[in-house]
């Protein structure tokens, strides 16, 4: 004989039972740990669409391609829609709503193109009215990505 045990059809299925809660609590941890592992914000292409409308929206309202305030208008809406879908996706993650706000591409999107709203007023491009209205949409996107990301799952406490 070479020492190992022979196991029935009926034998190796009451092992595979037997072993079923250890399975399910791997596939637990490993959903868990691939929903904390998403890709950085600004290493998305949604970031930097963000950005590069961000950027052609001054442009085009600085160059006179566009009326006032349509520029003001697209740097409003497009890191607004970024930092929603950003709290969608941390809505999902346990640890969505820990990163402190500064850390957060959502937030520093919508800093910057607030300071862009700035800028606008600053150079005469839109009126003052229409960068203070479109800032606090830019305040209004960030709270909402905040609520959005802290709204889904819950830390995974120890057992």
């Amino acid at each position: 004989m070479n020492g190992k045990a022979k196991l029935s059809v009926l034998d190796y299925l009451k092992l595979l039972w037997g072993g079923r809660p250890v399975l399910e609590e791997a596939i637990e941890q490993g959903k868990v740990v691939s929903v904390a592992a998403h890709t950085s914000g600004v290493k998305t292409l949604a970031f930097w669409a963000t950005a590069l409308a961000s950027v052609s929206a001054v442009a085009a309202q600085v160059g006179g391609l566009v009326p006032p305030p349509y520029g003001a208008i697209v740097l409003a809406t497009s890191p607004l829609l970024y930092a929603i879908s950003r709290g969608l996706v941390k809505r999902d993650d346990p640890l969505g709503g820990a990163k402190p706000a500064l850390a957060r591409s959502e937030v520093l999107a919508n800093i910057l193109a607030a300071a862009g709203q700035v800028a606008l007023a600053a150079g005469h491009a839109t009126s003052p009215e229409t960068a203070v209205i479109l800032t606090t949409v830019h305040a209004a996107a960030i709270a909402a990505a905040d609520a959005l990301a802290k709204s889904g799952a819950q830390p995974v406490l120890e057992k």
